[in-house]
């Protein structure tokens, strides 16, 4: 299954071109573009997919299925992700399949039935936390220890820590936040922020074993709600005069 997969969960925007198959961990990479941006990747993104296609020597028509990064992590980032895959799948036709941080994240650490902690800075003090397993018994791979989170630092490994157990990995950019799981008795994996073929790769597998064409109805998974200003008066009429 050729895959074009999305991630900007993050400040580092990723785009993969990849063929898998049922194993996620033996996915074929024909191409890959990545770039670092601090305009949430609403410039950058588009032609990060061109020129993924054009190295790969690809057209969209040669595409099976999009997959998209579904967070949590960035708000803007993350639905200028989903709403431009899903501007793909509706023009080109194509299935698209969102894959949230916590499985992209541990699918590259690389572990099998064996606890992995996700911790992923949330800015403002606080971080998203998943204690998560990869199960190679199950369609969609990993299994939800606990249920994410949104949490100060102090308090994100108490959540995490009867599902970790004595020996487990750790992955995500906030875990250096955590002092429980950056500890030296603990085994870190360097994976820090999303990779689009781990997106493609996972996509590729749950799609493989179950064909669903989430389009319509998928959005990000923000863990927390969205920074928004409540409006104080109704569109459209004055304001209330100041004294």
């Amino acid at each position: 299954m050729r895959v074009l997969a999305l991630e900007t969960s993050s400040s580092t925007g990723s785009v993969a071109i990849v063929d898998a198959g049922d194993d996620p961990w033996a996915v074929e990479v024909i191409a890959s573009a990545s770039a670092s941006v601090s305009n949430a990747h609403g410039e950058s993104l588009l032609p990060l997919v061109d020129g993924a296609l054009r190295a790969a020597r690809l057209e969209l028509s040669a595409i099976d299925l999009l997959a998209v990064g579904i967070g949590p992590g960035s708000f803007t980032g993350t639905r200028i992700g989903v709403a431009t895959a899903k501007g793909i799948a509706i023009a080109t036709g194509r299935p698209l399949r969102g894959v949230d941080s916590f499985a992209a994240l541990a699918l590259d650490a690389g572990e099998v039935d064996r606890p992995i902690a996700v911790a992923i800075d949330a800015r403002k003090g606080e971080v998203y936390v998943s204690a998560v397993r990869a199960r190679l018994d199950r369609d969609d791979l990993v299994e939800v220890l606990v249920a994410p989170a949104h949490l100060p630092p102090a308090r994100a490994f108490e959540r995490l820590s009867a599902a970790l157990g004595a020996s487990f990995v750790a992955v995500g950019d906030g875990v250096p936040l955590v002092a429980e799981l950056s500890s030296a008795r603990r085994r870190h994996v360097g994976r820090e922020v999303p990779r689009a073929a781990a997106v493609a790769a996972l996509a590729a597998r749950r799609h493989g074993r179950a064909f669903v064409d989430e389009v319509d109805v998928l959005e990000p998974l923000y863990v927390r709600p969205p920074d928004v200003t409540i409006p104080t008066r109704t569109p459209g009429l004055p304001g209330r005069p100041t004294k």
